[in-house]
């Protein structure tokens, strides 16, 4: 793991601020099974008689979806992790006012928003990386709501800005659609096998490696049997859930019939652009909503990774068209053996 100029000069800061050495350290205090290191702090990563995982190596937090369903599969690891794994393996502590960065327990990444509590700051950063969003630093004592949009892959590295607005809340056809993806674990007599989730998140159905056992009902054999389950008929919203600026695409009215002899053409004006500026027209089944044009590029672009060599991931067959197999994670194992994943700003594909 190599850290960049700025994740070392974060580490030498916080070196400095040790003030002694810990003695008994916060994984020896929780005992909550996890393996502690001879420093008294979470090893990164963990095993239990089912699956390996990856933790915050201060806290012992587990992120979810670096679980393998293989308790002897080496877990995949974050930045975020790796970074804090680099802080705590003297075993020192660190003074009240050391900032040390936050992971989310999904997959580890940074938090969106990152806080120093003795400074009295918060920021947006990299979620990937960690590196701080320019110009989005903010005190934390004015009361102020500091909303990050997730901020690698849009344009200029950073996603669409009304990602980060209202969004609306997607209908189901069944509640069970809105549980999060659960691979189950592995168990005799069961292999696993590629299922399909409903993502609440983008509106979408995405496959996973189902281990055998377990699990949850937001599951199902193919795309089409997770669509026409969860997906309310002919429904339809912006890409991301992003609230329109109404609708379009009503039925155009037929032009004027042409004049009488002796009468003058009647005057047609100019129609109006259905949608505001930064807006297109998005057609559903029968109507359309003005959804913003660069969520919507984001978006489409998003749908249609190239695999670095510059080839086509991989596509599967569904009937009467090939698709990109996408996914939501890499840590959902469901790329064929010969391919390998690659995460996307929003979703994963196999090259």
């Amino acid at each position: 793991f190599r850290m960049g100029l700025s994740s070392l000069l974060l580490v030498v800061s916080i070196v400095h601020s040790v003030q002694s050495q810990v003695s008994r350290g916060p994984c020896h205090i929780q005992s909550n099974s996890l393996a502690c290191t001879r420093n008294g702090y979470f090893e990164m990563n963990q095993c239990s008689s089912r699956d390996c995982f990856c933790v915050s190596a201060n806290s012992g937090v587990i992120a979810e979806e670096t679980r393998t369903g293989d308790a002897h599969k080496v877990p995949s690891c974050s930045k975020c992790h790796l970074f804090l794994r680099e802080i705590f393996s003297s075993g020192l502590s660190l003074s009240s006012t050391a900032y040390v960065p936050v992971c989310d327990n999904k997959n580890g990444d940074f938090k969106a928003i990152q806080c120093h509590p003795a400074r009295k700051e918060c920021w947006c950063v990299d979620t990937k990386t960690g590196e701080e969003i320019k110009g989005s630093r903010k005190p934390s004592t004015n009361n102020e709501i500091l909303q990050c949009a997730p901020s690698t892959g849009g344009k200029n590295g950073r996603f669409p800005t009304a990602l980060n607005g209202k969004k609306i809340e997607y209908p189901v056809a069944r509640e069970t659609c809105k549980k999060t993806v659960d691979r189950g674990q592995t168990c005799s007599g069961k292999k696993p096998k590629i299922m399909y989730y409903f993502d609440i998140k983008h509106a979408n159905c995405f496959p996973f490696e189902y281990l055998g056992c377990g699990g949850n009902e937001n599951r199902y054999s193919s795309k089409k049997e997770c669509h026409s389950t969860c997906n309310l008929m002919d429904m339809f919203s912006c890409s991301g859930l992003v609230e329109s600026k109404g609708q379009c695409g009503a039925p155009k009215l037929p032009p004027p019939p042409p004049p009488l002899p002796g009468q003058s053409p009647q005057s047609t004006q100019k129609p109006k652009p259905e949608c505001p500026d930064g807006y297109r027209c998005q057609m559903g089944a029968f109507s359309g909503f003005c959804c913003p044009s660069e969520v919507e590029d984001f978006y489409n672009k998003e749908y249609n990774p190239t695999c670095p060599n510059g080839s086509k991931p991989h596509m599967d067959n569904n009937g009467d068209w090939d698709e990109i197999r996408l996914g939501t994670s890499c840590s959902h194992n469901f790329c064929p053996s010969n391919k390998k994943c690659q995460q996307g700003s929003l979703f994963a594909y196999c090259c």
